[in-house]
């Protein structure tokens, strides 16, 4: 009889260690508009809810770029956001100056041709612009190539080229003849402007 007794306190007091041991523990609910509810005993903690992250509403800035050189390459422009420091246009590289010949020379955007672009460090006062250049036709004289050069007095312009661009020879004040190829099919505005000494022009 004592066992029996012995036994039912026991099993009581294992019920209620059980009670309370479920009645202590931490209780998470999520309220209608989304709010975290912590409640342990008697304390309540309510967290907000998290707040999504806004999006940047971009002021831009140029990055401004820097023209290449014979020694070195050079960069595009690019653009990049004031608030956040993102870029939104990144900057390319522009490849550095070939010369030959005294030339500084560019290649095209798909690698098939050369531009000349400037006189260089010729000293020569007939200088005559090849028809190639590392194994690619020179087609282009780009816009002011030899604008305010005042070492050259004749320019001979291979078959090969076909635009002389916007000022390429302005105020080439010693300059005194120009052998144009029978292939050119533009000539800029203002291409052989105050080249005061210019007596001779053989047009196609």
């Amino acid at each position: 009889m004592k066992k029996l007794v012995y036994s039912i306190l026991i099993l009581f007091m294992c019920i209620m260690t059980l009670t309370l041991l479920s009645c202590g523990g931490d209780d998470v609910t999520t309220t209608a508009t989304n709010d975290i509810t912590t409640t342990t005993d008697d304390n309540v903690t309510t967290l907000p809810p998290l707040d999504t992250p806004k999006k940047c509403v971009h002021e831009e800035e140029t990055i401004v770029g820097k023209e290449p050189t014979i020694t070195s390459a050079g960069l595009t422009d690019g653009k990049k956001c004031t608030l956040c420091d993102e870029i939104l246009i990144y900057q390319s590289i522009i490849p550095a100056k070939s010369v030959i010949d005294g030339f500084e020379y560019r290649i095209s955007d798909d690698g098939t041709f050369y531009s000349v672009i400037g006189i260089g460090n010729i000293k020569d006062t007939k200088a005559v612009i090849p028809s190639t250049y590392n194994n690619l036709p020179v087609t282009r004289i780009e816009d002011n190539a030899f604008k305010n050069c005042t070492t050259v007095t004749e320019f001979v312009i291979t078959d090969s080229v076909t635009y002389i661009g916007k000022s390429a020879f302005e105020s080439c004040i010693n300059l005194t003849k120009v052998n144009l190829p029978d292939g050119i099919t533009a000539i800029k505005m203002s291409a052989f402007m105050h080249c005061k000494s210019l007596a001779e022009i053989k047009l196609p």
